[in-house]
């Protein structure tokens, strides 16, 4: 489910249906070549499935040596650039304690770089198979496992263990033959643990405030309550035999939180470089920086977070098999053609020239 959710900002969906296939791209991949050989019960179909699924991800590491070693060499740059930053931050938050929480996001360089170049697996793996995918999803709960705990307060730390379970359980339920008891049951235990852990969430949210800003804590909170409605919804449909209903509501919101988590730790993550790039000699002998660096600061921080949550949306749409319809709908509003008399008006260029008057009263600020 990581893996799905890592590399489809660039791809979109069928169209939605009631009843779909539970299955991912992977697992029809792998049935579609047959294994005359293996008749016998699940546990020699697994192992089996096993075998092609460790084939197919040999083969690609073989064939596409160029892609590995290049993804290689941005983990170890990126780690190398992390580690230069974190002993600065170390040195300077002896000054300055407020860099202290820099500090700890920056405690786990390598981590961090295989959660930000494994986020960028779209762009480094393009037409990977859908095994390599799976496997960097499976680097990428590993990551958080070490990254989550420095970022998130004491008391939300076994939040990236729940995140495990979750994604081991989702990985069960796909393992499982299509539709039968199984599966049926895998996806039951998946949507009560998840949600139940939403629920173990809302009430740590309702009595610390770990998030500062009213209006995100409003949000979240929001979001945490939709995604225990669905899970609910997605049981109540699986025991009623709307099986592919069900897949697709549990699914669909489990990939969107895991998302909006991935993008909050990559933002995270990136805040604290900013915050760190901007308090070093170099960026210092930018006019822009040494005049204005607390609003530059700013300005890079909420450009982060409206670029995450734009993203976050995107993905969210993908899962639920919506992005295409989506798409081809705002393009159609956009690109409308409205008129007054001899004047007509196209939304989409009235809303990029608005931007642009922004845009530029913002850089203004900043001169």
């Amino acid at each position: 489910l990581v893996g799905r959710t890592v590399v489809q900002i660039g791809a979109t969906g069928p169209g939605i249906a009631m009843e779909v296939p539970s299955r991912s791209q992977r697992d029809v991949e792998i049935e579609s070549e047959g294994n005359p050989g293996v008749d016998g019960g699940p546990s020699q179909k697994i192992s089996a499935m096993w075998a092609r699924t460790s084939s197919a991800i040999s083969e690609y590491v073989t064939d596409q040596s160029g892609r590995m070693l290049r993804h290689l060499l941005y983990v170890v740059g990126l780690a190398l650039g992390l580690i230069s930053l974190r002993r600065k931050a170390e040195l300077w938050a002896q000054q300055d304690r407020s860099l202290d929480q820099t500090v700890r996001v920056l405690d786990r360089p390598l981590s961090a770089s295989l959660i930000v170049t494994v986020l960028l697996g779209d762009l480094l793996h393009r037409g990977a198979p859908s095994a390599w995918i799976d496997a960097l999803g499976l680097v990428l709960v590993i990551a958080l496992l070490r990254v989550l705990p420095q970022i998130v307060p004491r008391t939300l730390q076994p939040l990236a263990y729940l995140l495990a379970l979750l994604y081991f359980l989702d990985e069960a339920t796909r393992l499982a033959p299509d539709g039968n008891l199984i599966d049926r049951l895998l996806l039951l235990v998946l949507s009560v643990v998840a949600t139940l852990s939403c629920w173990w969430v809302e009430r740590k949210l309702a009595t610390h405030r770990f998030i500062e800003s009213a209006n995100w804590r409003w949000a979240v909170r929001l979001g945490n309550r939709i995604a225990i409605a669905a899970f609910v919804i997605g049981s109540v449909a699986n025991i009623i035999g709307s099986v592919g209903f069900a897949t697709l509501i549990i699914e669909g919101t489990l990939a969107a939180v895991f998302a909006a988590i991935l993008v909050w730790v990559a933002v995270v993550l990136l805040r604290a470089v900013v915050r760190v790039v901007l308090l070093t000699t170099a960026a210092k002998k930018l006019a822009i920086v040494r005049l204005h660096s607390g609003e530059v600061r700013n300005a890079i921080f909420k450009f982060l977070t409206w670029a995450a949550v734009l993203a976050w949306a995107i993905w969210t749409l993908e899962d639920f098999k919506v992005y295409e319809q989506v798409w081809n709908w705002s393009k159609k509003v956009l690109d409308a053609e409205i008129s007054f008399g001899e004047f007509t008006l196209v939304p989409g260029t009235v809303l990029l020239f608005f931007f642009m008057i922004w845009l530029s009263f913002k850089i203004s600020q900043l001169i």
